[in-house]
């Protein structure tokens, strides 16, 4: 080599052990060499749904795809994800001199960090891990055990600084677009701007608003449509089940939508819903209205869900009482007056002797 082409050169390869970010890194280490361990031979592949890669490297999926994401970075890892939503790891060694005739011209894992091949390999806004090559060079045969490759700072590849990068060679990887295993067209970390405005109009609905967070995790791995959800919800809002005790037992949202609660079929009767003593208009609502208007007007000043949380107790007395008397209301209402003209202020009171009374009006009447 003549003295001119002797002076200034980058190093094709570095030693593990002088890669910084492991050694600062414990998560990073062990997440590194599990890799290693568990990757297919002699392409040092590991392809895995990062869920089930998880799971058996002992670790959680958000650890692994930070670790990931990290090594993608530093150019240990070349990360693809396929149609099929399994991600595929190509492992990247650093501690190997590679073998410059197989070397691929279209590889950027720079580890000098130099301003010029800072720029050549910083990938596009929307750039995305592309499993197929779309590099020029790639005609090239390429060796899957390449291992980490700065560009020479010479004359002779000064074309680097003005070719398009590969996508397939792009050492970053952007977590918003890592996916979830089970649903490969919802991302798990930042949801689109309509997932998100279907969620809070979901949300604005719901009574339950307890752990809002696993609710919009459960939204963002499901396929929930808002149109066939609000408007069931509505009507489950008035149930009693979920109207009493100040809705301490409507579930959480994220159980709902885990077990598509809006596909229960809706009770039939009015017996089952809530009461609107606001505008009272069925029959029943006007016979309960004036019993409590009798027995406990000052109620009736709170809004229904209260009114229908505090007279609950009641309530399940005078559907006993309704039974009692055939389903009939009328003759319901007359039990309720009979008992009240009796001296019974109390509706189990009333519903304990709902017998007695009926004999009673049955010998009045005649």
């Amino acid at each position: 080599m003549n003295e001119k082409h002797s002076r200034g050169y980058a190093r094709l390869w570095r030693a593990e052990e002088l890669i910084r970010p492991l050694w600062d890194n414990a998560t990073l280490y062990c997440t590194y060499h599990k890799l290693k361990t568990i990757a297919t031979r002699p392409e040092w592949v590991v392809s895995a749904p990062l869920r089930k890669l998880a799971k058996r490297m002992k670790m959680s999926v958000n650890t692994l795809r930070k670790a990931v994401a990290e090594l993608a970075e530093i150019g240990l890892l070349r990360v693809e994800t396929d149609a099929g939503d399994v991600s595929r790891f190509e492992i990247v060694f650093g501690d190997e001199e590679p073998d410059l005739s197989r070397l691929s011209l279209g590889a950027v894992r720079a580890a000098d960090k130099t301003p010029a091949i800072r720029k050549a390999a910083k990938p596009e806004p929307e750039s995305v891990f592309d499993p197929k090559p779309v590099s020029n060079f790639d005609t090239a045969p390429v060796s899957k055990n390449d291992t980490q490759v700065c560009q020479i700072l010479t004359q002779s590849v000064s074309n680097f600084d003005t070719n398009p990068v590969s996508k397939n060679d792009t050492p970053y990887i952007r977590e918003q677009e890592v996916t979830d295993s089970k649903n490969n067209n919802t991302p798990l970390l930042f949801p689109q701007a309509d997932v998100m405005a279907d969620f809070n109009a979901f949300w604005k609905e719901y009574p339950n608003k307890k752990s809002k967070q696993r609710a919009l995790k459960r939204w963002r791995k499901g396929n929930y449509r808002l149109i066939e959800i609000l408007p069931v919800l509505k009507r489950q809002k008035q149930l009693r089940d979920w109207v009493k005790a100040d809705g301490q037992f409507v579930p959480r949202a994220d159980a709902y939508l885990n077990q598509r609660r809006w596909e229960d079929p809706l009770p039939a009767g009015e017996e089952a819903f809530a009461l609107d003593f606001k505008n009272p208009t069925t029959e029943r609502e006007k016979v309960l209205f004036n019993w409590l208007d009798a027995t406990n007007p000052a109620l009736l000043k709170n809004d229904n869900q209260k009114i229908n949380g505090v007279f609950e107790p009641d309530r399940v007395q005078f559907e006993q009482i309704v039974l009692k008397c055939g389903g009939n209301l009328q003759k319901a209402f007359l039990v309720l007056r009979h008992g009240w003209k009796k001296g019974c202020f109390t509706m189990r009171a009333i519903c304990e002797r709902t017998a007695a009374y009926l004999d009673e009006i049955r010998e009045e009447g005649k």
